[in-house]
């Protein structure tokens, strides 16, 4: 329960003045803080505590601060035939604006035990921002740190994320079944990975990343604190246009992220990764697609990893998925998933693959679709 909010001007302004939001302070705010002057001194003798900063208009660093109460009565006093006011007077049973405003002034209302806080020294408060999915839509959320110190940020992000797949990448030694469960009761827990050595089947996974740093960044220099193979990680995501977000244990934006990896020479080690996936495709000689569980569904004498094969990323991402269906077939939650419609989809995808594989690399190597080959065999027999 957030007691205080900073920033009255700025909230309340675009409504009253959205010709100018940014004004200091619009007239009709001024008058109401004007008001509030008095009532404000009346509540502090009587609870005992402060309940209104008001900000010092010559200096521009300083802000409003009041108890949220206040807060909402400048919303009623301001905007009483808005939305939101009628949402505050069906929610509290109050059928009058102005009655509702006399509570929120009264002594008797403030029965929640509190300390005034001033919001610029101190502990910095942050919103959760719970993220819905529309009806019949899905996401999956990648979700990657390496200390304990980023812990309980990566726990709040998951916190965020309604109905979601969650997908953790985070060291072994921090994982227990008790902070997953905790994390991912709002979302669905799809898995655990702890193998920071594959970021592209990491990001083949999932529609958005989420980083974390290791640690609160005391500069603005190059290094984001997430270590090589989270910067391996991120700069994959920024050139494939996977969806990344990235913030300090703290909360705080990792400012341009692309910036600071250019700057600490992440393009050119993936450049040279890439330079040894080219090398290691170019060496196939023939390419099988064949789904198993649990692998890539690409075999080449063993599985073939994502991470090691030149392929598109886009099409890396639809081979995946077609893998993680026949995974999520074989092991259903409902018997009968895998019927004879299903097996005949499974293959007409199998072999689109194998034509968009062998489009992608052309005659340096041969593709054959493991149902295909079975077939010949059959008939051959």
């Amino acid at each position: 329960m957030i007691e205080f909010f900073v920033g009255l001007q700025s909230d309340i302004g675009e409504a009253i003045a959205p010709n100018d939001p940014w004004e200091p302070m619009p007239p009709a705010l001024y008058v109401w803080r004007e008001a509030m002057r008095p009532v404000a001194e009346r509540l502090e003798k009587v609870l005992g505590e402060k309940v209104y900063h008001f900000h010092d208009l010559d200096d521009e660093h300083d802000d409003d601060c009041c108890h949220r109460f206040l807060a909402l009565h400048c919303w009623c006093s301001l905007l009483p035939e808005s939305n939101f006011v009628r949402y505050l007077l069906e929610a509290t049973g109050f059928t009058d604006v102005e009655a509702f405003k006399e509570a929120l002034i009264d002594p008797v209302s403030y029965t929640q035990p509190f300390t005034y806080n001033y919001a610029f020294v101190g502990i910095e408060t942050v919103t959760l921002h719970f993220r819905y999915l529309p009806s019949g839509q899905k996401r999956r959320v990648g979700i990657a740190f390496r200390t304990e110190a980023a812990k309980l940020r990566a726990m709040e992000i998951a916190l965020e994320q309604i109905d979601a797949d969650i997908l953790f990448l985070m060291p072994q030694s921090l994982i227990t079944d008790e902070w997953i469960k905790e994390a991912t009761i709002y979302g669905h827990p799809i898995g655990v990975w702890h193998d920071f050595n594959t970021p592209v089947a990491f990001l083949a996974e999932v529609d958005e990343i989420h980083v974390v740093s290791d640690e609160n960044r005391p500069g603005r220099g190059f290094d984001l604190k997430v270590g090589p193979e989270l910067e391996v990680l991120m700069w994959y995501a920024y050139m494939y246009g996977v969806k990344m977000f990235a913030d300090e244990p703290a909360a705080w934006i990792l400012h341009n992220p692309e910036t600071c990896l250019e700057g600490s020479g992440v393009p050119e080690r993936i450049a040279a990764i890439d330079d040894r996936r080219r090398t290691f495709t170019e060496q196939l000689g023939k390419l099988l697609v064949q789904t198993e569980y649990g692998s890539s569904g690409l075999w080449a004498g063993g599985n073939v990893p994502y991470d090691s094969i030149d392929l598109p990323f886009p099409l890396i991402k639809r081979i995946a998925a077609w893998q993680r269906n026949y995974d999520d077939a074989l092991i259903p939650l409902l018997p009968g998933t895998a019927d004879e419609i299903w097996w005949a989809k499974h293959h007409e995808e199998e072999r689109n693959i194998v034509k968009a594989i062998q489009e992608a690399l052309g005659d340096r190597m041969e593709v054959v679709a493991c149902h295909k080959l079975m077939q010949s065999k059959m008939t051959r027999n």
